[in-house]
C-alpha cells in the first residue's frame, strides 16, 4: 500500500491499518518493509483531471508484516 494524497495532504494509510489491526487486540505489527518505486509511471499528467490539483505520484510503497497473537 502506498501513501495517499488527499488535497495536498499526506495520508499514510499503513500506518493507520498497523493501528486499526493492532487496536483490535487480536494482531501485533511485525515489520513493515519499504519498496521504493524507481519507475512505474504508466501516464503522466500535470494536473489531476478530476479535481484540477497538480498531479504527484508515490515514491514508495509499504509492505506490512501482522502476525496474530
Amino acid at each position: 500500500m502506498g501513501p495517499a494524497k488527499i488535497r495536498g495532504q499526506k495520508v499514510p494509510i499503513h500506518q493507520v491499518v498497523i493501528q486499526h489491526m493492532e487496536s483490535k487486540g487480536d494482531w501485533v505489527h511485525e515489520k513493515t518493509y519499504i519498496d521504493k518505486i524507481v519507475s512505474r509511471v504508466m501516464f503522466s499528467t500535470e494536473k489531476n483531471p478530476a479535481t484540477g490539483i497538480e498531479d504527484q505520484r508515490m515514491d514508495r510503497e509499504y509492505l506490512v508484516v501482522l502476525k496474530r497473537r
